[in-house]
């Protein structure tokens, strides 16, 4: 029977733990090579099905890299976009003020800007609000960058509405302030795409290394079948029995 001790279940998601995994499959593998002798049946442990599920999952492995160094770089955009706000709309509202607006809706305008002027952003920004939590009851500087959307989007809104807003620099027209907005959606929204790339190229390979035909279950087979070739004291054996597979499956 196929030693299970260092065949082991864990919840972690570690990526460490998946590329000691690959490396341990490429060790199991190469060992296996040497052998004159291996024959088996099963074919979830054929040398050559080994080396196809070696290379699938370091494809994922790969795949999965990528998409995590994309999402990086889509948070830091992210973040360095929604910084700008609390000082783009100090420079909108002083293009208002130079207008000269009647105090009511400017006071209504101002309400907003109040709420976005609070907002400070990090890479720690909540991207979505705690259920049951309201915008009155969470922090300005701790909105979720959905909430600093739907501030910007009312502000572009009530500016829309004051009636003698023309100024003549183009940065501060209504048609530019939507284009900003615009703008920092889609900041928002390349980042959400790259955090579903994300899950998806994990799941991809964690249904693969650790579903029904995954190393867990092969490397059990494997350890099996060795143990009828092979020696106990053989070195390889030895080798293959002490190498650690962690099911980091979910």
């Amino acid at each position: 029977m196929a030693d299970e001790k260092n065949i082991t279940k864990k919840n972690s998601r570690s990526e460490r733990t998946n590329a000691k995994n690959l490396e341990n499959l490429h060790i199991a593998l190469a060992t296996v090579e040497t052998l004159a002798n291996f024959n088996p049946t099963n074919p979830l442990v054929l040398k050559t099905a080994l080396a196809d599920f070696e290379a699938g999952f370091a494809a994922r492995m790969q795949a999965t890299n990528g998409a995590v160094a994309a999402e990086d770089t889509a948070v830091e955009a992210q973040t360095a976009a929604f910084k700008q706000v609390r000082a783009k709309v100090t420079l909108i509202v002083s293009a208002v003020k130079g207008q000269g607006i009647s105090a009511e809706p400017l006071e209504h305008l101002m309400t907003t800007v109040r709420r976005l002027r609070g907002v400070r952003v990090t890479s720690k920004t909540p991207d979505d609000q705690t259920p049951g939590e309201t915008a009155k009851t969470r922090s300005v500087s701790q909105q979720s960058i959905a909430g600093i959307l739907e501030g910007l989007d009312l502000l572009d809104e009530q500016i829309k509405a004051l009636g003698g807003y023309k100024p003549n620099e183009v940065e501060y027209q209504t048609a530019s302030i939507s284009a900003w907005i615009t703008g920092l959606r889609d900041v928002r929204n390349t980042r959400l795409n790259a955090q579903a790339a994300v899950t998806n190229a994990r799941q991809d390979r964690d249904d693969y290394l650790y579903g029904a035909e995954g190393i867990i279950v092969r490397m059990n087979m494997l350890k099996a079948y060795l143990e009828t070739i092979l020696d106990k004291s053989d070195a390889r054996y030895k080798k293959i029995k002490g190498l650690k597979f962690v099911d980091n499956g979910r």
